[in-house]
């Protein structure tokens, strides 16, 4: 039996497939693993959006339950069945998909669009940091700064970006909010 520490990255879906899915002893842990893995992410990237960039993309602090806003025991209940739900119902198809979806055209279509993904979510964190940037009064310094200031403005980033907002302007943000 593998383990996921010993599997590689393709052999994750055999690693959970190896749960036997009519058993309702696995159910339970399925819900609480997706549970946590999903308020450990969530948690991580309301702090890192924090702590980095000085806003907030979202807030719980109108759940009765959560921890500074960030998740929420709603949210957690919520991200344990959908992750349920995700390895019964959607898992096995995905499964039998990638074991179609092999050759050559299928190992380049993966490397394009992998290399598109991480330009695409380069190019957004690059953008996000220098609004944040230009937030708290800094200017820009070169040509790249320049165009990122010109082409993707404050106000196309608050339209982009409609749900974000900077912590300093928070009161401002919901008075806003309230009126859409």
């Amino acid at each position: 039996v593998r383990t996921l520490s010993s599997a590689s990255t393709g052999d994750i879906p055999q690693f959970v497939g190896q749960f036997e899915r009519t058993s309702t002893s696995v159910k339970p842990f399925l819900f609480f693993m997706f549970a946590i893995m999903s308020d450990v992410l969530e948690y991580f990237c309301a702090w890192l959006i924090d702590a980095g960039l000085g806003m907030k993309a979202w807030t719980y602090t109108k759940h009765m339950v959560h921890i500074k806003g960030r998740i929420s025991l709603e949210m957690t209940v919520g991200w344990g069945f959908i992750g349920v739900l995700f390895f019964y119902l959607l898992l096995p198809k995905l499964d039998s998909l990638f074991q179609k979806i092999q050759g050559k055209f299928w190992s380049i279509a993966c490397v394009v669009l992998t290399v598109f993904m991480v330009v695409n979510v380069a190019a957004t964190t690059y953008c996000l940091i220098r609004w944040s940037k230009r937030h708290n009064g800094a200017v820009a310094t070169n040509s790249i700064e320049r165009f990122v200031d010109e082409k993707y403005d404050d106000a196309y980033m608050k339209k982009r970006f409609c749900e974000w907002w900077f912590i300093d302007e928070e009161k401002e943000f919901w008075q806003e909010y309230k009126k859409k």
